[in-house]
């Protein structure tokens, strides 16, 4: 886990980044960081007052685990127990943290897919969804299938750029 951000780190102080719109990536020897930031699902109707959610992506070329952190904002604290992403498996969820922001609560929360499932999702044309679990409710987001042509290709660059 430290070894993501301090790549990232490493990644930002750098002159010799690849950078694009989303997506970051760096070669360092024989290991490989792509961080792809700020994209976007929407929430599909839900009590919570949530509207959508922003995530960011840390891989590295050396590790099987792709980070997936995001943050969303709602009228109630938002405490999910495990996320399902696109098919993968569900997964636990990492409470980063969960606070007031004004008249909202703000959660900033982690899993991790493995790359394969990160590649799978990666090759479909079919947009994600994701469905965050708390308890026994659900609260389900997806992506509009143009937003996720663009996003898509975010994620297969950063795929090539791990496969060097």
């Amino acid at each position: 886990m430290r070894h993501f951000f301090l790549a990232i780190l490493t990644c930002l102080l750098s002159t010799h980044c690849v950078c694009a719109q989303h997506l970051m990536t760096k070669t360092d020897g024989d290991q490989t960081i792509a961080y792809i930031d700020n994209c976007k699902f929407n929430a599909e109707k839900n009590d919570r007052g949530i509207k959508n959610l922003t995530y960011d992506i840390t891989a590295l070329s050396s590790t099987d685990s792709v980070s997936v952190t995001t943050t969303i904002y709602s009228d109630k604290k938002f405490k999910p127990d495990s996320v399902v992403l696109m098919g993968a498996k569900k997964c636990a969820v990492e409470k980063v943290y969960i606070e007031p922001k004004g008249k909202k609560w703000v959660s900033r929360l982690r899993f991790y897919i493995t790359m394969k499932e990160f590649e799978s999702i990666a090759a479909t044309s079919v947009a994600p969804e994701m469905a965050w679990y708390v308890g026994s409710d659900t609260v389900a987001f997806s992506i509009k299938p143009k937003d996720w042509e663009k996003q898509r290709a975010t994620w297969q660059t950063a795929i090539d750029a791990l496969d060097l």
